[in-house]
């Protein structure tokens, strides 16, 4: 229990009636007894109650700095999510027009927003696209020295915006990095990196291991970063106006509305948050390895679902007899709503292949 100021003074005061001089001007009120006194109380009780949370903070981990250490070391990383919204188009010319993926628009803040599926619009008519609200930065850093585990720091993002993604690539030849989640499974000049951070959460791009694992850049190499970046704690009114940044041949007779919010976005965990996912690895941990955990993958990566399941070739040959083909495979069938199906099969291959790239997958049609 930790003592108080208050309890400090009193035994201080107490030890001080041993001296007569001293107690004498204690009970005249002396304030250059007192006051210095006073102000070591104050300092004792501030470091008794350190020490009270210290020897609690591996249960508790009450003290700010102890959590953002806790999820430093747990990689648990401040990336945020983007806000994407149904988007209603109004021609209003003559001719057909096609909004394909990629079209920048800007909403009523000058927020930029990506078209991430386009449609053809035809004349008089309305459709729908959607569009992921982010911008892009990018950076190129050139290799001081060769070492393993080399590391490349992360710009903090603009204000009032969160990380959401990031690029690597060779700027000599274009080769992508992969991202690899803590090194797993990984042989020697493989092209991946890992993302760290440190206890104020500040991230680095890392590298591998010298003679050991994945690929450790060159002296003088540059390597390319591209990240992304999103608002946070912002709101869009239901048929608000977007705008196309810039405007090609009778585009100015098109008409962009909000039509529906389909993810709502959000910033990197808070402190609080923070302090109850360090709690749980089923909640920051990506690895997979038992079938049920690629479903929970899944779901925590691309939820909501209407419907998913997962399921290996030992369910498989149950039900419809084995097959020399269903060996390391999972099969996969899901119904979600607000984007195309073939968009959701790409990204949930990308989220298995990431936790094991050593499975085949397979889509089963509901």
């Amino acid at each position: 229990m930790a003592y108080t100021k208050d309890e400090f003074y009193n035994f201080a005061l107490n030890e001080l009636s041993n001296v007569e001089t001293l107690a004498e001007r204690v009970q005249i009120g002396d304030v250059t007894i007192t006051q210095p006194m006073a102000a070591i109380a104050q300092m004792m009780a501030v470091l008794s109650m350190q020490t009270d949370l210290g020897l609690s903070e591996y249960w508790t981990r009450a003290r700010d700095s102890f959590v953002l250490a806790d999820a430093a070391a747990r990689q648990i990383l401040p990336f945020g999510y983007a806000k994407i919204f149904k988007i209603a188009v109004r021609n209003d010319s003559t001719q057909s027009h096609t909004i394909l993926a990629g079209r920048r628009l800007l909403d009523q803040r000058s927020r930029l927003w990506v078209v991430r599926d386009g449609a053809v619009i035809a004349p008089g008519q309305s459709g729908y696209i959607t569009a992921v609200q982010y911008s892009e930065h990018t950076f190129t850093h050139t290799v001081t020295e060769s070492k393993s585990f080399y590391w490349i720091a992360i710009p903090e993002p603009d204000a009032n915006q969160s990380l959401i993604s990031m690029q690597v690539v060779k700027t000599a030849t274009g080769e992508e990095f992969a991202h690899s989640e803590k090194f797993n499974n990984i042989e020697l000049d493989s092209l991946v990196y890992h993302v760290m951070g440190d206890e104020p959460l500040n991230l680095y791009i890392q590298f591998g291991h010298v003679g050991k694992f994945g690929y450790t850049p060159s002296i003088g190499e540059q390597i390319t970063v591209k990240t992304r970046q999103s608002y946070t704690n912002y709101s869009i009114e239901i048929g608000s106006q977007f705008s196309l940044e810039y405007s090609g041949e009778k585009e100015e007779f098109l008409s962009f509305f909000a039509n529906e919010e389909l993810q709502s976005g959000g910033g990197a965990a808070q402190i609080s948050e923070l302090r109850e996912l360090v709690k749980y690895p089923y909640l920051y941990d990506e690895n997979a390895v038992y079938l049920g955990e690629f479903t929970q993958l899944i779901d925590r990566k691309m939820r909501p679902f209407v419907f998913l399941s997962v399921w290996n070739e030992a369910v498989e040959e149950s039900v419809r007899g084995a097959n020399v083909n269903n060996i390391n495979t999972h099969f996969v069938s899901f119904i979600k709503t607000n984007t195309s199906v073939a968009l959701a099969q790409e990204e949930i291959s990308k989220h298995i292949l990431l936790a094991d790239d050593s499975y085949k997958i397979k889509f089963v049609a509901t």
